[in-house]
């Protein structure tokens, strides 16, 4: 009886002690839990993973607030892997490190606030809502939200994506030149900013940059194919460039695409009404100093409007103050959905590249220009390409307004060569009047179906005693171009070439003194595209489009 009783205390005091033991352990957790706001103190030192060193005498947990104070003994420093946070905040003069050895990391589940300083030598993962105050660099950043990101000014050596609801850049984000983008999950939405990493890795149809601003994608391209994976929100369009000179180009793609587009950089304002048929409806802004590249564009069965035929497409180019451009003969598009079209392209000065079909993205008017000789009018156009094209209407006004026809001429049809067009129209009947200073003219084409586009309106002088423009050629022209002046009296005129962004160029005065007074005007010193000509005398000032093509 002695003995059962002996062993029965024992056991009593066992479980007492196994009970006090629970008791402990369960107040410590729950002091844990309790204590929310877990502010960094540096009592001791500068190690993160020492207790004595914060608020709640434990290291940090997942569910902690954690402040980094303003005044600390001493700045922590993150030497090894797996620190975690719920939200941290560094106020403004406070300091935080993570060592750059191999292991040292960071995670912030919540929300991450930098008013003060913070050097990521190597990585910090941010899971929450992002706020910087203050100067921002990390060797790796890995952003994995479950919802939309916005990524403030900041520098990143390498930039991991792991957010399946995406990152939008809410600032200017620079990407080391050594530094990459790893597109884990999710997309990159540019805005108005732009991002030049120098590799993407792990783009897919899901995970790309979407180009929704007038950001671009930048990147080098020298003696190698490199991949541009761009698109809308909802669709992948990528690019695909090659070219040898070793210069960046920077791409953006629209979900539409339109008759015209603003005249000066970023160039992706819409200024017309869309185009609706026969055409993928997406438009790439390829812009780039290279004088060539092979180019490759990629889209989706359901980017392309009605009418359009993946059997007959063609590359277009549009360029200001002329339209679009077809730059390829048809061919038929690779691929099964999604779709490709591969060509070589020469200038990107504006940018704008489509694909169309069966007639969309014809244009390609050149030039259209009128000439006073006695009691004719000289009207002469070029084009660079032609679709469906059955004839041109030349109208005839004297107030710019109304117009009569005059005459039609014969079109070519489809073609991609150059082609010259004249007509003379007998003004006598104007001139005797000598009420009318000028008559306009006006140039429509008219398609194969009978669609009438209506097209350029410009004035000639028929006043006596007027100078007159003869003539501008070559158009296109490679390193100079010549101006023919007529005058009835001794005269002085002003040659004025601006670029398409309104810079001046070249500007030069002549005496004109005959009636056929020829003016070189030397553009060896400037790039392809397209320039606009103004000749000022002292009765009218006449502006013309001429192009600098030097293939």
């Amino acid at each position: 009886m002695k003995t059962r009783k002996i062993i029965t205390g024992k056991l009593i005091r066992n479980n007492f002690l196994f009970l006090l033991v629970v008791l402990f352990s369960f107040t410590l957790q729950n002091s844990k839990a309790q204590c929310i706001a877990n502010t960094w103190t540096g009592s001791v030192s500068t190690a993160w993973g020492n207790a004595a060193n914060w608020s709640c005498s434990h290291v940090p947990l997942a569910t902690d607030s954690v402040i980094i104070p303003n005044g600390a003994t001493n700045w922590p420093v993150i030497s090894d892997s797996g620190r975690v946070t719920n939200s941290l905040t560094i106020q403004s003069s406070a300091v935080l490190s993570i060592n750059a050895n191999n292991s040292s990391s960071l995670t912030v589940n919540g929300t991450f606030v930098l008013n003060g300083t913070i050097s990521v030598g190597n990585t910090l993962t941010l899971c929450g809502q992002i706020i910087i105050n203050s100067s921002f660099s990390a060797t790796n950043l890995v952003l994995s939200g479950t919802t939309m990101q916005y990524l403030p000014t900041s520098s990143i050596n390498h930039l991991i994506i792991n957010n399946p609801a995406g990152v939008a850049l809410n600032g200017t984000v620079n990407v080391t030149s050594s530094g990459s983008i790893i597109l884990d999950t999710g997309k990159i939405y540019l805005g108005n900013y732009n991002l030049s990493p120098l590799s993407i890795t792990g783009a897919s149809s899901s995970k790309y940059f979407v180009t929704n601003g007038t950001g671009m994608l930048i990147q080098n391209v020298n003696y190698s194919t490199v991949l541009f994976p761009v698109g809308s929100a909802s669709s992948y369009t990528p690019a695909i460039i090659y070219n040898s000179s070793g210069v960046p180009f920077s791409i953006r793609v629209n979900d539409s695409i339109s008759n015209s587009y603003a005249a000066a950089p970023p160039y992706n304002f819409v200024t017309g009404s869309s185009i609706t048929t026969n055409a993928v409806n997406k438009t790439w802004h390829i812009i780039s100093t290279s004088s060539s590249a092979n180019i490759t564009l990629q889209w989706n069965a359901y980017d392309t409007l009605p009418g359009f035929n993946k059997s007959a497409c063609y590359f277009s180019r549009f360029i200001n103050g002329y339209g679009w451009f077809v730059t390829t003969t048809a061919s038929t598009a690779s691929g099964s959905n999604p779709y490709t079209l591969t060509s070589a392209i020469s200038s990107f000065s504006n940018g704008q590249m489509g694909i169309g079909s069966g007639g969309a993205l014809p244009v390609s008017l050149i030039n259209f220009s009128g000439k006073k000789i006695n009691n004719i009018i000289e009207l002469n156009w070029q084009t660079a390409s032609e679709i469906n094209n059955d004839h041109f209407m030349i109208e005839r006004s004297t107030d710019g307004n109304n117009f009569e026809l005059v005459n039609t001429v014969k079109g070519s049809g489809t073609s991609n060569m150059v082609h010259d067009y004249s007509l003379m129209d007998d003004v006598s009947s104007f001139i005797k009047q000598k009420i009318y200073k000028e008559i306009f003219y006006r140039l429509n084409q008219v398609d194969m179906d009978g669609t009438i586009n209506r097209g350029e309106i410009i004035s000639v002088n028929i006043a006596d005693n007027s100078t007159g423009i003869a003539d501008i050629y070559p158009n296109p022209f490679n390193s100079s171009f010549t101006v023919s002046a007529n005058s009835e009296r001794n005269e002085i005129i002003k040659i004025e070439v601006k670029d398409l962004a309104g810079r001046l160029v070249s500007s030069q005065t002549e005496n004109i003194n005959s009636l056929n007074k020829t003016i070189n005007v030397n553009m060896n010193d400037e790039k392809e595209g397209m320039y606009f000509v103004t000749v000022y005398s002292e009765n009218s000032t006449v502006t013309k489009k001429i192009i600098c093509n030097r293939q």
